[in-house]
């Protein structure tokens, strides 16, 4: 059976998920079937990653599997080439991911993408119409924008946590204290420890909010998906960021992505469909 395996590389988690070999419609690929997972959390040496996701290849394959296609979808930046990964949080610098899976798995072809770049493609199905703007709301926050059923070429680049906010008397980045992490660092525990109608979820959403109103006028969504690992917690801070928005000119429709777990991997399939005459 033929199957393609995709990667999730993020800051705190790895997940890798097989789906069937014979998908070959885009469309197909926001409701295809998982038909197996497995994660580990990301070792912080980036041969070690390698290593591993080696390693739950061989544990997880049978011996009637064909493993056609990896698609890859990480944290940081990629080459122009989509071959090598840059990115502090893995100790990577112009990483030659592609090259490290494909000497050991030579007849396999290899895609590399973004994570959240890949995470839009799978939070917004292929015949979406309109723009669409995907945060991915975990370790950072990352971002972005669906165009008519494809990622927006002339900003396929931008890093959206990375705009700088002047917040609490000081310029900081917005995922510096908008995204899991900082809300981690400013209530001294994680999001799925805190319960609906704390404080600590109105204070967030007025954190999140402040990006969300910079980055609109600019980018003009019609719709924004809200995914990454803290998206969990969106019923918990929905409320809070619904009421802040009711009383501005802020159009947009705002939605918790569907199934976060999956979206990127889902994502990194589509991304693998898109590209496949781009790979021998």
């Amino acid at each position: 059976m033929k199957q393609i395996l995709t990667v999730d590389i993020g800051g705190t988690k790895t997940r890798l998920v097989w789906f069937d070999g014979q998908i070959s419609n885009i469309s197909d690929t926001f409701v295809a079937p998982v038909l197996n997972e497995t994660e580990f959390p990301t070792p912080p040496d980036p041969d070690e990653l390698v290593n591993t996701i080696f390693n739950k290849i061989y544990e997880n394959s049978s011996d009637e599997a064909e493993l056609t296609v990896i698609s890859i979808a990480s944290r940081g930046m990629i080459s122009d080439d989509s071959e090598n990964i840059t990115d502090n949080l893995l100790n990577m610098s112009d990483f030659p991911m592609v090259a490290k899976i494909q000497a050991k798995l030579p007849y396999t072809k290899v895609f590399l993408g973004n994570d959240a770049k890949c995470g839009t493609l799978g939070a917004f199905p292929a015949d979406f119409k309109g723009r669409g703007l995907y945060l991915a709301i975990g370790t950072g926050i990352g971002g972005g924008m669906m165009i008519n059923g494809d990622l927006s070429h002339e900003l396929r680049d931008m890093e959206i946590g990375k705009i700088k906010i002047l917040r609490d008397g000081l310029l900081q980045k917005w995922e510096d204290f908008a995204s899991g992490t900082g809300f981690a660092k400013k209530n001294g525990c994680h999001g799925e420890q805190v319960p609906a109608g704390d404080s600590a979820w109105r204070q967030y959403a007025d954190d999140l909010v402040v990006g969300i109103m910079i980055a609109t006028p600019i980018l003009y969504p019609d719709k924004i998906v809200i995914g990454g690992g803290f998206s969990d917690n969106f019923a918990k801070f929905a409320p809070a960021l619904f009421e802040i928005l009711q009383d501005t000119d802020f159009s947009p429709e705002i939605v918790a992505v569907q199934d976060h777990h999956h979206v990127v991997n889902r994502g990194a399939l589509t991304f693998a469909l898109k590209n496949w005459n781009s790979r021998p």
